[in-house]
């Protein structure tokens, strides 16, 4: 067993067993005494107490656990991940690369026990639940499930531990969109406006809000970018969000977006200060180009420090002091731009599909259309929200 977590507690008798009444039994985690493997074994015993008062606590996935009847494993699951990872390499770009599936691997690390079976697979899921967001969680499954079909197909295991698993997460659909109300808009300006730490990011949160733009796009803007004389932005360069490495947008989804006086009153200033036609408009503390990875991470979400402190970001915070309705992550502010354009009467067909295919119907209009002045911008001195 090693450093390995047991749970013990009163338990119904398993299938086939004389005994009539709960007794104290064990259930083998399969995960390490450390502080992950402990939130693992926190958030299933809670899960089974909740499983025993409803009455629909069941043994089916706990039966066969017991390490004294658990088969070797052929391969680690790090080690299975990057033979998948060599597998696939030729057939993808360097941005998935060094974004999806070295995230999936960090994740792999970070949790640092094998997964082997069907109980080991649901303890990871678990754990990635306490770690982030339904929909990511559902990526590194989905990627995982991936990886062991291929494994199975190439005999390197025998089964797929994680077949299925991500269907069972209810992510956010595309369909859903997820808006900021007005006056939360104005509580997330506000909190970025004040804050001591995070108020140089203030200019990015705004120009989101204000174009609509995914972020990858805005990290990615340049001052060349910005035709002053034109009125208008070419949004033509992005950069993936994890790892800032800078791509060209495909040519059909380029597009050009107008500056209406809430963009300008933004940018102006900005390039006051740093217009360099290569430059990026938006910039981190240190000058360098901004990593919306460490925005989220710490300016909007939130990170546990070295010491296991919990330190919530602005958004988290807002929503923890009931200032904002929930929390949600950055890309809602996309949501916020076309939902508050709609409400203003952009002739947008609706049609019921996702977000992203609006804002196509949108683009299309974008240079027959004005921009309505949706009041995200940053107050003026003497201005009142």
């Amino acid at each position: 067993m090693g450093n390995r977590l047991v749970l013990r507690a009163t338990l119904p008798p398993k299938p086939g067993s004389n005994r009539g009444k709960p007794f104290q039994q064990r259930i083998y985690l399969g995960v390490q005494a450390n502080s992950a493997g402990l939130r693992v074994a926190e958030a299933k015993a809670r899960e089974m107490s909740a499983q025993i008062a409803l009455g629909t606590f069941s043994w089916d996935p706990y039966l066969g656990e017991d390490p004294e009847q658990s088969k070797p494993v052929r391969l680690t699951t790090l080690k299975l991940w990057d033979k998948f990872t060599e597998y696939k390499t030729p057939s993808l770009q360097e941005t998935t690369l060094r974004s999806t599936f070295a995230k999936t691997r960090n994740k792999v690390v970070r949790y640092g026990q094998c997964i082997s079976t069907r109980m080991d697979a649901i303890y990871f899921r678990d754990w990635l639940l306490l770690e982030c967001q339904p929909v990511t969680a559902k990526k590194y499954l989905t990627q995982l499930n991936a990886c062991f079909n291929w494994a199975v197909a190439c005999e390197l295991v025998q089964v797929n531990p994680f077949l299925g698993l991500a269907r069972e997460l209810k992510a956010r659909s595309g369909s859903d969109p997820d808006p900021f109300t007005h006056d939360e808009v104005n509580q997330i300006l506000d909190a970025f406006s004040s804050d001591r730490y995070y108020s140089y990011y203030l200019p990015y949160v705004n120009f989101l809000l204000l174009t609509g733009a995914r972020p990858e796009e805005g990290v990615g803007l340049l001052w060349k970018h910005i035709r002053f004389d034109r009125g208008e932005i070419l949004f033509s360069e992005a950069v993936e969000t994890s790892f800032n490495v800078r791509k060209n947008i495909k040519i059909h989804e380029s597009r050009v977006f107008p500056l209406n006086q809430e963009l300008l009153r933004l940018l102006e200033p900005l390039r006051a200060e740093r217009g360099d036609s290569q430059e990026p408009v938006f910039l981190s503390k240190e000058g360098k180009q901004l990593n919306h990875g460490n925005f989220t991470r710490r300016a909007w979400h939130g990170i546990t420090n070295r010491h296991g402190k919990w330190i919530p970001g602005l958004v988290m915070r807002l929503a923890d002091e009931g200032k904002i309705h929930h929390y949600r992550e950055p890309y809602a502010m996309r949501d916020t731009f076309i939902t508050h354009c709609l409400e203003q009467g952009l002739s947008v067909v609706w049609v019921g599909n996702s977000p992203e295919v609006i804002y196509r119907h949108y683009a299309g209009l974008v240079n027959q259309v004005p921009v309505p002045e949706l009041g995200f911008g940053i107050p003026q001195s003497g201005d009142k929200r």
